[in-house]
């Protein structure tokens, strides 16, 4: 049984029990997977291999995802994540063709601003992901694992240069564990206990939060 199949299900899990709690549903879409031309397509266009993870996850998962439920009244999110300025949201989402746009984009930025060190953290990643605030979600292969998942934040955000996770199938099962607060940083520093350590899924926060959802994940345990 593969790590995935049990995501659709805990999203649905996590949606409604958000839903009741006052949040609204903007979009939930689990796009087919990715087919082998696509992804050749793809990795001719940004001139380098796809993480191994990242091409399990589209091939065999889906090739595009996005979930999204608003956020619910501040007022009632438990006062610990309060104070992290904590949204009370749901929200996940890639997608393999924006990953092309994306790494072009990358080569254009540093190609304009050869000069300025406040990009070297860009210079050896792949963006996949774009936040809503306009940062970045990276592989990292400058990192211990090959396949690390890092955010990058050219407005030095407070989690700038933060290692999320082991790989990208490992992003989304942390995310899914944690009911998909998010890719902004103020979303999963809450989760975060250093900038080495991942997110983690047995901290107090992730079981106040679990707990006042009313989340039980099926997903693999949280042990990781």
């Amino acid at each position: 049984m593969a790590v995935w199949d049990t995501w659709i299900d805990d999203w649905r899990t996590a949606r409604d029990l958000l839903v009741a709690k006052g949040g609204r549903v903007v979009d939930f879409e689990v796009a087919p997977p990715a087919s082998s031309d696509e992804i050749l397509e793809v990795e001719k266009r940004i001139d380098r291999a796809l993480p191994t993870s990242f091409r399990q996850v589209v091939t065999q998962f889906a090739k595009e995802v996005t979930v999204n439920v608003s956020s619910v009244d501040k007022s009632s999110i438990p006062q610990s994540l309060r104070r992290h300025l904590f949204p009370g949201r749901m929200f996940l989402s890639w997608n393999l063709e924006e990953v092309a746009y994306l790494e072009q984009e990358r080569q254009t930025m540093l190609e304009r601003s050869e000069r300025e060190r406040v990009l070297d953290p860009w210079r050896h990643v792949c963006i996949f992901q774009k936040c809503a605030n306009g940062d970045d979600l990276v592989f990292d292969a400058t990192s211990t694992s090959t396949e690390a998942i890092r955010f990058l934040s050219v407005k030095h955000a407070l989690g700038n240069g933060y290692l999320l996770a082991e790989s990208f199938e490992d992003l989304v099962s942390r995310m899914t564990l944690l009911a998909l607060p998010g890719y902004d940083d103020y979303c999963w520093l809450p989760f975060a206990k250093d900038a080495t350590s991942m997110l983690d899924l047995n901290c107090e926060n992730a079981e106040i939060w679990r707990e006042w959802l009313g989340f039980q994940p099926k997903s693999r345990s949280f042990g990781t």
